[in-house]
């Protein structure tokens, strides 16, 4: 009777492990199954170019480009170093700007108009104080300010943007 209840004992687990083990391999093909569909999907989202904006679509936004995002000749200006406005007048500013034209044969012009625009972005940058551009907002500000200032100077042409290649405040 001891032996009965031994084998029975030891059939009664031997289905519960076989039938254990079928469900834990059915749970690990589901997970394989589920992890190769999301790479496969994760594959394809960020493999497929991003779709075409809607004409307009990026108008109201500021700052966002409105005629191409192509990137127009540059020209450079020199090196200016200003006082800032600031109340004890310990600070300044080093700047060098590169100014971006929207055609090649505006530089003759800038280059006549050269003391007239130096004197624009200076004037301009010395009446900025250190909390006007010491931000992000306050750069991208400074920016469109002188491309307007050094724009209505122009008459063959306009600048596009404005590029800080060095930017120190001390």
């Amino acid at each position: 009777m001891a032996i009965e209840d031994k084998e029975e004992k030891e059939s009664s687990n031997s289905p519960a492990k076989g039938g254990g083990s079928k469900k834990l391999l059915i749970i690990i093909l589901i997970l394989v199954l589920v992890l190769l569909l999301a790479g496969a999907g994760a594959y394809f989202l960020l493999r497929s170019p991003a779709p075409a904006a809607a004409p307009g679509a990026g108008a109201d936004v500021p700052g966002a480009p409105t005629e191409t995002t192509e990137i127009g000749t540059m020209y450079p200006m020199d090196t200016f170093i200003v006082n800032l406005a600031d109340v004890l007048g310990k600070r300044y500013l080093r700047v060098t700007i590169q100014l971006e034209m929207d055609n090649p044969r505006l530089a003759r012009e800038l280059d006549r108009r050269s003391p007239q625009l130096r004197d624009a972005v200076l004037t301009i940058l010395s009446s900025k104080k250190y909390e006007d551009i010491s931000t992000a907002q306050g750069k991208l500000r400074l920016r469109s300010e002188i491309v307007s200032r050094v724009n209505a100077f122009l008459t063959s042409g306009s600048i596009r943007r404005v590029y800080f290649t060095e930017f120190v405040v001390q």
